[in-house]
């Protein structure tokens, strides 16, 4: 009767140990503690096409900027890959050299309305990561 009652509660303590810890992973997966999926074409082009709405760009400066939008996601993709994760200082100067690019082929108005689009998506991002928290 002893050793059937020891049974029992080593099975319900082991039971009680998986249940921890499959709580515990599943919570940290929510967290989502790495980058984000690099974009694809057809979401990439709905990124520039509100780009496009907010800034009223001219078709010439919207194609230059999808392509500079693909090239940038390329490079991140390729700095991936590469086996090493890269460190925070490299993947912000690839994004001012970005942002710089796509500011080159902008008017001094749509410069302004880019930052400021820049600024909204990015606190909108952040409120974003923490409801997932």
């Amino acid at each position: 009767m002893k050793t059937r009652k020891r049974i029992n509660l080593s099975f319900a303590l082991l039971i009680t140990a998986l249940l921890f810890t499959t709580s515990n992973l599943a919570a940290q997966q929510r967290q989502g503690g790495g980058p984000p999926p690099i974009p694809d074409d057809s979401q990439i082009s709905e990124m520039v096409d509100e780009l496009s709405e907010e800034l009223s760009l001219s078709d010439d400066q919207k194609s230059e900027i999808f392509s500079l939008y693909q090239d940038h996601f390329a490079d991140v993709k390729s700095s991936m890959s590469s086996g090493e994760r890269p460190s925070r200082e490299e993947m912000e100067s690839m994004k001012e050299e970005f942002e710089d690019e796509v500011k080159s082929l902008l008017t001094d108005e749509q410069q302004d309305l880019f930052e400021k689009f820049q600024e909204k998506n990015q606190k909108q991002g952040q409120r974003g990561q923490r409801s997932r928290r």
